[in-house]
């Protein structure tokens, strides 16, 4: 827990390009969206095992830490969505923010504790 607040604390200095810490996605419930609000899943978990869970997709079936930033990965391990931008939002919540590598001039976010 107290590696996870200090994670939390350090991403309160918001870098664009900051990395993500593997118990803080692992923690989180997260909210996946559209970057225009629409919502893909109210919820969907980071397994510790890289499993995708609480969320049934061939697109976000698995997930790793590539380059100190969250992938999404499809069935056969290719990544789908990298997230490369993490902040806060106005009510303190982790949010992360990528571009998805399948369907063109789509981004996507992640939200913590939702």
């Amino acid at each position: 827990m107290k590696k996870l607040l200090f994670s939390i604390l350090a991403i309160a200095s918001f870098q664009a390009n900051a990395s993500i810490d593997f118990d803080l996605a692992t923690s989180c419930n997260w909210k996946f969206q559209k970057t225009d609000g629409s919502v893909v899943a109210n919820s969907l978990r980071l397994h510790p095992s890289g499993k995708v869970t609480a969320f049934d997709s061939q697109n976000e079936y698995k997930w790793a830490i590539v380059a100190g930033n969250v992938a999404l990965l499809n069935k056969e391990g290719f990544i789908t969505t990298h997230f490369n931008e993490i902040s806060l939002n106005s009510t303190g919540q982790v949010v992360l923010k990528g571009r998805s590598m399948v369907v063109r001039r789509t981004d996507y976010t992640l939200t913590c504790g939702v």
